[in-house]
């Protein structure tokens, strides 16, 4: 297990997240990142890091602005921790979106594994979409709502 201490003085915590094992991430690889805020778990993670990483998964410290965090990370390549960077910016904001592999009429996430559809609906003038997210990996796990909306099922935020 290691560990490091940052403070969240900036938008962003980068993941290098690594690209292999698919939609099951094998299970001898995958690494505990756990995020402790005054002493306290605040959050964990599974994922698998990489020194080559197919992306870079932002982790939104706005809600620690300042505050001093403790990363652990444990299960093997725990030097992988010292990889994580602290930025304003998205690593890959160059060529988001623009991948080679990304479909180009398909509703897909920013970063890491989206999960069918849970819901479509329209109210008020607005298409609401929801279904699972792992945004810290591209297979199953780390399980997050990921909510977009459209007013033309085109153009989402």
């Amino acid at each position: 297990m290691k560990r490091r201490k940052i403070i969240a003085d900036r938008k962003y915590l980068l993941l290098p997240v690594s690209g292999e094992g698919g939609w099951f991430q094998p299970a001898d690889r995958l690494q505990t990142l756990s995020i402790f805020h005054k002493g306290a778990l605040a959050e964990e993670y599974e994922l698998i890091l990489s020194e080559t990483p197919c992306c870079w998964s932002p982790l939104y410290l706005e809600r620690y602005a300042g505050e001093e965090l403790e990363l652990c990370l444990e299960g093997g390549g725990e030097d992988l921790l010292d990889l994580l960077e602290l930025s304003d910016e998205l690593k890959d904001r160059d060529t988001l979106y623009r991948e080679p592999m990304r479909p180009l009429a398909h509703f897909s996430p920013m970063h890491g594994f989206m999960n069918d559809p849970n819901g479509l609906f329209y109210y008020q003038g607005t298409y609401h979409y929801f279904s699972q997210l792992n945004p810290y990996g591209l297979g199953v796990g780390n399980t997050h709502w990921l909510h977009a909306v459209s007013r033309d099922l085109m153009h989402w935020k």
